[in-house]
């Protein structure tokens, strides 16, 4: 008997008034219109709300749009590693982390913090664990396509002051970023499949419907 698999949605739901990266314009909102034989909906949303995935034209005027990408790229296998963080601290990977990626050779890398728990608090665009530099040098000498993570950017909340070192280290470098995960709990520590598919749109990135098949 062939044994089933689970689908996991790693996915935060598009909403009228979800949260948004302070400044980010306009408003989410999903307005929904209901006509004597149907029902149409207009969406105003920006193009990083929700789960997403920065293309490299988000820091690089020249860079690719998501729309650049083959399909091929948004899916593949994928490893999760778990940092516990409550708060802004630069992550880094093991020595055992460094070798076990290096064995298994995952397409895409996802980071489980549990930081999702602060979805709609102001804590978790201000406050939320983001990558170290030497981290994107280190998945970029491992050659990952793709890192994701349950906080809103691998960059910290301050980075503006450093023009965002770890977007810039991983745009020039086309590996694609997926920001806000949430549920990886449910994420196995041992390799799965991850299926992170994007609007089919020319802009700086995309939200992303992204599932993991256990």
């Amino acid at each position: 008997m062939t044994e089933k698999k689970l689908v996991l949605d790693l996915t935060h739901r598009l909403e009228t008034g979800m949260p948004t990266y302070p400044g980010d314009q306009p408003q989410p909102q999903i307005i929904t219109r209901k006509e004597s034989q149907y029902t149409i909906s207009a969406l105003h949303l920006g193009s990083h709300y929700g789960t997403h995935i920065d293309a490299p034209r988000h820091f690089l005027p020249n860079g690719k749009t998501i729309d650049d990408f083959a399909i091929s790229l948004f899916s593949g296998s994928a490893l999760c590693i778990s940092r516990e963080s409550e708060c802004a601290s630069a992550l880094d990977l093991t020595n055992a982390e460094l070798l076990r990626i290096k064995d298994l050779h995952p397409k895409f890398l996802i980071i489980r913090t549990g930081f999702d728990r602060y979805w709609g608090d102001p804590k978790y665009f201000q406050e939320h664990p983001y990558l170290s530099p030497e981290f994107a040098r280190r998945i970029i000498d491992l050659r990952i396509e793709g890192i994701g993570g349950d906080f809103p950017s691998m960059d910290a909340a301050d980075a503006d002051a450093q023009n965002y070192p770890v977007h810039n280290l991983l745009m020039e470098r086309e590996i694609l970023i997926i920001e806000n995960l949430t549920n990886l709990a449910g994420l196995p520590d041992e390799p799965f499949t991850l299926f992170a598919l994007p609007m089919k749109i020319a802009t700086d990135g995309a939200p992303a419907r992204v599932v993991a098949y256990l």
